[in-house]
């Protein structure tokens, strides 16, 4: 069961890999991440091993790729973290408000008078 204080390890994973920006991560950046941002003691090995069963479970959906002893994103993946975390930014911003010209409102306005 997790913990109310830190996310599920796969999103924490996919978090610090994204911080890479398209560059390789390793085991000891991810780490580092995780310790920086939810304060797990990375010499912890409970913590060691559910992020290995995290970078497993990632690497068998495809999500991540293994290079040497770092991790990158897919492409998959990638298209994978942009779906779940980020919004877009048609989301984030209201529907700008339909708007008339100056010229416009005079011509109507011109229109309108003449008739």
């Amino acid at each position: 069961m997790p913990s109310a204080a830190h996310p599920k390890y796969v999103d924490m994973i996919d978090m610090a890999v994204h911080t890479g920006h398209g560059e390789k991560v390793s085991r000891r950046k991810i780490l580092a991440y995780l310790e920086e941002h939810w304060n797990l003691n990375p010499k912890d090995e409970s913590v060691k091993r559910r992020v290995n069963e995290a970078l497993e479970k990632r690497m068998d959906k495809g999500l991540l790729r293994k290079d040497k002893q770092s991790f990158v994103f897919t492409a998959a993946g990638e298209q994978a973290y942009k779906d779940e975390y980020e919004t877009s930014e048609e989301e984030d911003q209201p529907a700008p408000k339909a708007t008339t010209s100056k010229k416009v409102q005079e011509s109507k306005k011109s229109k309108k008078s003449s008739k």
